[in-house]
């Protein structure tokens, strides 16, 4: 989809802003699902802001809204245990969770390392990808 005036653009970045703050606080993945748009649909909105707007922050938002897309992943791979993400609660508050590799807690410990990491390889790709375009605008 191609955007073919800032208003559109600016609606499905103000919906995708609302499900950022209300979803990545409590775990470091969710489905695309309850993304307000597709992802491709929201990659396009940032790209076309990207080429009309000059707001030194506001682009810097952008790019990183862009990246934390990495965070949606289709609805089977966002499963994650409630433990998990109560230890990434935890985690995001300030707390380090005193986890040994014989407690009980290990494997959901592992699985958020897993999954965060998993999701921090794909923001960083999405962010090389945006600051590519960007670099290409000049």
């Amino acid at each position: 989809m191609t955007f073919d005036n800032e208003d559109a653009a600016l609606r499905v970045i103000r919906g995708y802003g609302r499900v950022l703050a209300d979803t990545l606080d409590s775990t470091p993945i969710a489905s695309e699902a309850v993304l307000p748009h597709p992802k491709q649909y929201i990659m396009d909105a940032i790209h076309f802001l990207l080429t009309t707007n000059s707001n030194p922050v506001f682009r810097e938002d952008l790019m990183s809204a862009y990246g934390r897309l990495g965070h949606f992943v289709p609805a089977e791979s966002a499963v994650v245990s409630p433990r998990a993400r109560e230890i990434y609660v935890e985690m995001q508050s300030g707390k380090l969770p005193k986890i040994g590799p014989s407690s009980d807690e290990w494997p959901s410990y592992m699985e958020l390392l897993r999954v965060s990491g998993e999701a921090a390889s794909r923001c960083e790709k999405l962010l090389n990808e945006i600051l590519a375009f960007v670099r290409n605008l000049r």
